[in-house]
C-alpha cells in the first residue's frame, strides 16, 4: 500500500485507491471534475455490523451530482476491529491522530485537482458530520456541511463509545484524557480553535 509521498509521485485515477497515513488505512474513492476547482470531501457514519462490511465508502453514487470533483473516504479507525467497532468518528488512536492524517491526504487530492483547502467542502451526517466539522477545522478555511451530526465523541451513547475506547484508547478512560486528547474528541473545540472555517449545520 503506498503512503502519501508514493501517492504524490503518482499520476491519480479515478475509482478506489488505499494510501497508508501514519499506521492508519484509509480507503477511497475519486471522481475529478476537470475544470471546477472545487473538492466535495464525503464521509461516512456508522455502520451496521450485520450489513456493511469495512470498508464502508458512503455516498459514493452522489458523486455525479456534486459540481466539483469528490473524493469519498472510509472511517480507518474502523479497522481497528472491523467485528465489533461500527462508529469511530475519523478520529484514530490514542498515539495516531487520523483526523490529521486525513487533512494531509485532502490536501494533496485539492493539489492534484486544482483546489485549495479554502475549495474544499466536508460534507457527511451523525458520525461522519463530526468528521466532517473536525476535517474543515484541520484544513483551516474549509466549509463543512454537517447533518444531524455528533459533536462531541464522549456525550455520545455510552456503549459504542466504550467500544471506540477499547479499539482505539486501549486502558484510557475520560477522567485520564489529556487535554489534548479530549480535544481530538470534540468537533466544536476544533472550530472554535479555526475561525476561518464556514459551518452549515442542517438538522
Amino acid at each position: 500500500m503506498p503512503d502519501l509521498a508514493a501517492l504524490h509521485r503518482t499520476t491519480l485515477q479515478e475509482g478506489r485507491f488505499s494510501v497508508a497515513i501514519d499506521q492508519g488505512r484509509f480507503e477511497a474513492c475519486y471522481w475529478p471534475k476537470p475544470g471546477s476547482q472545487r473538492l466535495y470531501v464525503l464521509l461516512s457514519g456508522a455502520r451496521d455490523l450485520k450489513t456493511r462490511s469495512w470498508p464502508n465508502i458512503d455516498r459514493w453514487s452522489w458523486s455525479s451530482a456534486f459540481p466539483g470533483s469528490v473524493l469519498c473516504v472510509a472511517d480507518p479507525t474502523l479497522a481497528l476491529d472491523t467485528d465489533r467497532l461500527r462508529i469511530g468518528w475519523y478520529v484514530g488512536t490514542m498515539e495516531h491522530d487520523w483526523t490529521k492524517g486525513l487533512a494531509d491526504l485532502v490536501r494533496l487530492i485539492g493539489e492534484k485537482s486544482g483546489a485549495s483547502s479554502r475549495d474544499v467542502i466536508c460534507y457527511g451526517s451523525s458520525a461522519g458530520g463530526l468528521g466532517a466539522l473536525a476535517l474543515a477545522s484541520r484544513l483551516g478555511d474549509a466549509t463543512a456541511v454537517a447533518i444531524n451530526p455528533q459533536t462531541e465523541v464522549l456525550k455520545y451513547h455510552a456503549r459504542p463509545v466504550q467500544q471506540f475506547f477499547k479499539a482505539a484508547f486501549p486502558g484510557q478512560n475520560k477522567a485520564k484524557l489529556a487535554p489534548t486528547q479530549r480535544r481530538r474528541l470534540s468537533a466544536m473545540e476544533a472550530r472554535l480553535a479555526s475561525p476561518g472555517v464556514r459551518c452549515l449545520f442542517v438538522e
